[in-house]
């Protein structure tokens, strides 16, 4: 396909001995009648300068830049426009209430979406695209893969926040606040679980055999 060649071209009509009227368009050059005829007494229906066009003739207009069609009734949106938009004029789209933008390229989205979520429409519903480490309806929840055990809470993507007593990455460690003797495991908050041999609150006593 050639590449478009624009330059400017002018009509003129002689409206009386007085008064000419003229015209100047940026116009693809390759679209221009040769030699360009303009009938001074022609007319178009429905008119073409409705539309941005110029009566050439008898129901033949020239288009400007931007609209085409036999009456240059119809616009053109370079992009074109998206999600189904409208163009009504030379790249201006008309987007429907789901979308928004120049092009119509934006997702509306009535939700609120948290923790960097993004928002997109599917089928016309309201959806919230979650970042990692995150999900839940408004991206409001935090993922924490390990687990957060012992009534631990998930505040952040693999961090949890672990209840008085207990410690570690899934709040999966009792604590102690006196260490368990004599080989003794601290399996809940200040509790140990002592070997056969010993027995009390740190595994302190040593258990006597007859």
């Amino acid at each position: 396909m050639r590449p478009k060649r624009y330059a400017f071209v002018c009509y003129f009509r002689v409206i009386s001995l007085l008064y000419v009227w003229t015209v100047c368009v940026l116009a693809d050059v390759q679209r221009v009648p040769s030699p360009l005829v303009i009938d001074p007494y022609a007319t178009c229906q429905p008119r073409c300068d409705y539309h941005g066009g110029v009566c050439i003739g008898e129901n033949v207009c020239f288009c400007f830049p931007g609209n085409y069609g036999n009456n240059c009734e119809h616009a053109s949106c370079s992009p074109p426009c998206l999600n189904g938009g409208i163009c009504k004029r030379p790249n201006l789209c008309v987007c429907p209430k789901s979308h928004s933008g120049r092009f119509c390229q934006q997702a509306v989205c009535s939700l609120t979406c948290m923790n960097g979520g993004k928002c997109v429409s599917v089928n016309g519903q309201s959806k919230c695209i979650c970042v990692h480490g995150y999900h839940g309806d408004h991206c409001q929840t935090a993922k924490c893969i390990q687990g957060c055990y012992n009534d631990g809470v998930c505040v952040a993507p693999g961090i949890c926040v672990c209840k008085v007593g207990w410690s570690g990455g899934a709040c999966h460690r009792a604590i102690c606040r006196q260490h368990c003797l004599n080989g003794g495991k601290c399996n809940e908050p200040d509790k140990c679980r002592c070997s056969s041999r010993f027995y009390g609150n740190r595994c302190e006593r040593k258990r006597k055999y007859n």
